[in-house]
Formats: C-alpha cells, structure tokens, sequence
C-alpha cells in the first residue's frame, strides 16, 4: 500500500474515495479476526498488533488488502520482547497510549487504522495537523471517533468496520475490488487509482 501511495503522491492524484473505503474495509476484516481470535478453550487472545500502517498492508491480485507483519502483534498475558522505554511500530501511526508506554489494546490498532485512514484521504498523519476541510463528514466524524486520544473512547474494530461496510455501500461504483486489481496489471501505465 506504501507503493500504491508513493505513485499516486508522485503523480500528483489521490486514491479514489472507493478504493480508500475498499482497502479500509478489508483491513478491520482481518483486524476484527485478530482482535477477536481465541484459543483453543474460547477464551478471546487479546491479539494487539502494534503496527498498523500503509508499510503493513499488501494489496493481493485478488484486489483484497490484507494486513501484514504480525511480528510484533502481542497477545494478552504472553511475555513480550518489547523491554521498557523501547517503543514498538511507526511512531506517525501510534496510538497516544502505545507512544507513552501504557499497556495496549485493541483500541490501540483502531487508533492506528484511524492514522492510516487520515494518510490516505489527507496525505498527512494525524501528527502533521492534517486539513478535513475538502473530506465527507461521514469521513471525518469516522477519523475523529478512531483518533480519539481516549482508548475507551475509540470504536472497536467491528464497529468501525460496520461504517465502512456503509460508506463502501454508498460508494459503490461497480467492483472496486476492480481498481485494486488492475494495480498489478496497469501500475506503471495508467493512474488506474483515480480512474474509479
């Protein structure tokens, strides 16, 4: 996705509102799956991933995205490699807690997914005092809810994934998954990206 984002800055375009709301949509699937993954006994894991941002997230053939690099994810009770004061992830995508050292949750990657977001529509991080001025109120009241510097404030991934699922459907131009696609086989020869 890093890629996919460096092309469009480089020529001087941005993602199409689909095509964010698609690949949005298809990283609270496998976030949602994460943060609700239990063991054997049904008791729920508490899988935090720590690192959500465009470098971890791969856009298939298939024109799915998908969430990689769950190298340092950590699951709740599991002894952990991070030692203390030793920070974990990109610090632009950073939920304020994960930032200050606090123990993490699931809110933590919501807050993360709501940088990336911010990245996509504004090509800035939440850091960068990003301008919501041009972007859909549907957009930014989702932004303001997932950047909330409270974690208890925050949406969880289900719930942010259930306004998505509703935007995609507003959006819904055709096959979306059909722009992301076509980033494999056109990439270097047309803006596939803004042509949805």
């Amino acid at each position: 996705l890093s890629k996919v984002i460096r092309t469009a800055s480089q020529r001087q375009t941005k993602l199409s509102p689909v095509v964010v709301a698609r690949i949005v949509y298809d990283m609270l699937g496998g976030l949602t799956a994460a943060h609700e993954l239990k063991d054997g006994d049904g008791n729920a894991l508490g899988v935090v991933h720590r690192d959500i941002s465009p470098h971890n997230v791969i856009v298939g053939v298939d024109g799915i995205a998908r969430i990689t690099d769950f190298g340092i994810a950590k699951a709740e009770g599991r002894i952990s490699s991070t030692k203390t004061g030793q920070l974990k992830g990109k610090l632009a995508y950073m939920a304020p807690e994960q930032a200050e050292g606090k123990p993490l949750g699931p809110a933590a990657d919501v807050y993360a997914l709501g940088a990336t977001l911010c990245f996509l529509q504004t090509g800035d991080a939440p850091s960068e005092n990003p301008d919501f001025a041009e972007l859909d109120a549907e957009v930014v009241a989702l932004l303001e809810a997932c950047l909330q510097n409270d974690p208890a404030q925050r949406p969880t991934a289900a719930e942010v994934a259930t306004r998505a699922g509703a935007r995609l459907a507003q959006l819904d131009e055709g096959d979306p998954r059909q722009g992301l696609r076509t980033c494999f086989t056109l990439f270097k020869k047309v803006p596939w990206y803004t042509t949805l």
